[in-house]
């Protein structure tokens, strides 16, 4: 099937002058940001018109081997590889310069040539033919690149790990032992059901924890917290699997330990690599973060263990938190009340609380008795007063036989209670019929005057 093709959209972006840039823009970028402005134009065009198929082509050999593989470098490379892998159904090719329409207007054409110029208005003469006739791309090592863009990634050249299913959100668990003992139960249960003996399982039939089933277990969660490493990953931190498909960290002891058993498993950075962190962290009686870590990669590492344990014990460990964490700083006193420095006769101002009940003897008997103190505010001197219940009539007649041996005060200061406030009722009544002025202040329980003398 053949077609005619026929400019029908066209756009130009103007590059800023050297001297008027932020930022330096090489070449390659500039030509990624092409790509990016005809994935835009092909987007404005399939919601206007029903496209079968799409293609794009470019000349640019390095901004299509930065499509092929995953987004590295700066942020400006980054950000508009996503958006071009963001438009779905699109086959990018690679055309030579001189068969690119681009071309003439990044370069720049007359309007007497431009009229006439076929290759600006049909595209390249091979494209009239069938796609099989189509020239081969040389530069590209397929003549497709076929964007999966549901992955986000190219789908030739991305190295994906294998999934594992997860069977149980490790975010529900407080505690790696918690959670290693539900996965054992659950691996007990799965064994026990399946008709078919399962290899990996033929070990999980015992009534008591062994430490086959430990281990198998523990290769487990680490199955799964190592089911997203990526390539990157691999060789940045010199991963190796061992005999169980399971990645380890074998740094520079390489030499030192030859069997790749010995080497501790590569923990991402998780819910897991917390539970580890916090059983080691526990287990070693709430040892320093330098201890932790020495114990935990023993048989786990975890990247930029230190500072990450550090942040982990932070944020989990309330033992460690009451030691190093910067105590409350108390605040300042506040100043002296007035009744307090204020130069009067002892008992002028006086504070006033009961206390009891104390146990004595009258008569042989066991009886009940309260005491009514009474303080100045200025001396700080004490005055007690017996009496025989918490009643109203027995605080005024402990007041009475304070003021005949202290006389009558001017401001008295008590807590709220019940028996006070009556009394204080009948007393103020009677002060005033007397002629005389007597204040009395309330405050709640633990504000009292008196009661730091109880």
């Amino acid at each position: 099937m053949t077609c005619k093709p026929q400019l029908i959209y066209g756009k130009t972006r103007l590059i800023p002058k050297r001297e008027s840039r932020k930022l330096s823009v090489s070449i390659p970028r500039l030509e990624l940001l092409a790509v990016t402005l005809g994935i835009r134009a092909l987007e404005f065009i399939r919601q206007e018109i029903e496209v079968r198929k799409t293609y794009l082509w470019s000349d640019s050999a390095c901004a299509l081997h930065w499509l092929r593989k995953p987004p590295v470098g700066s942020r400006y490379i980054s950000n508009r590889i996503d958006e071009v892998r963001r438009c779905k159904g699109i086959e990018f090719h690679h055309v030579r310069s001189t068969d690119n329409p681009a071309d003439k207007a990044s370069r720049g054409l007359l309007p007497e040539k431009l009229k006439d110029d076929l290759l600006w208005w049909n595209g390249p003469s091979w494209l009239w033919e069938q796609k099989e006739n189509w020239p081969e791309d040389k530069i590209m090592q397929e003549s497709v690149i076929s964007v999966c863009m549901n992955m986000g990634l190219l789908a030739e050249e991305e190295i994906q790990s294998p999934e594992v299913i997860t069977l149980i959100d490790v975010t529900r668990f407080s505690s790696l032992l918690k959670l290693t003992k539900t996965i054992l139960y659950v691996l007990r249960f799965i064994a026990k059901i399946s008709k078919d003996k399962i290899k990996n399982l033929k070990d999980f039939s015992r009534d008591k924890f062994t430490y086959k089933e430990y281990e198998k277990t523990t290769q487990l969660l680490v199955r799964m917290a190592q089911s997203s490493i990526t390539q990157k990953e691999i060789e940045h931190w010199g991963l190796r699997k061992d005999q169980n498909g399971i990645w380890r960290c074998v740094g520079r002891l390489r030499r030192m330990m030859p069997q790749i058993e010995d080497f501790p498993y590569f923990i991402k950075k998780g819910k897991l690599a917390e539970l580890i962190v916090k059983y080691y962290h526990e287990n070693s009686f709430h040892a320093s973060v330098h201890y932790t870590w020495t114990k935990m990669r023993q048989r786990y590492w975890i990247p930029h263990g230190r500072a990450y344990i550090k942040k982990i014990l932070r944020k989990i460990c309330r033992g460690c938190a009451m030691w190093v964490v910067t105590p409350f700083e108390q605040p300042d006193f506040p100043p002296y009340p007035t009744a307090r420095i204020t130069a009067t006769r002892p008992f002028e101002i006086t504070g006033v609380d009961l206390f009891g009940p104390i146990i004595i003897k009258e008569n042989q008997i066991k009886i009940k008795r309260w005491v009514a103190l009474f303080t100045c505010l200025t001396t700080r001197a004490v005055h007690l007063e017996v009496v025989e219940t918490m009643s109203k009539e027995q605080c005024i007649q402990a007041f009475r036989r304070f003021i005949s041996r202290r006389k009558q005060p001017k401001h008295i200061i008590s807590d709220n209670a019940k028996n006070l406030i009556a009394a204080s009722k009948e007393i103020i009544e009677l002060n005033r019929i007397e002629g005389e002025t007597l204040e009395w202040e309330f405050h709640y329980a633990r504000r009292s005057l008196a009661r730091r003398h109880l």
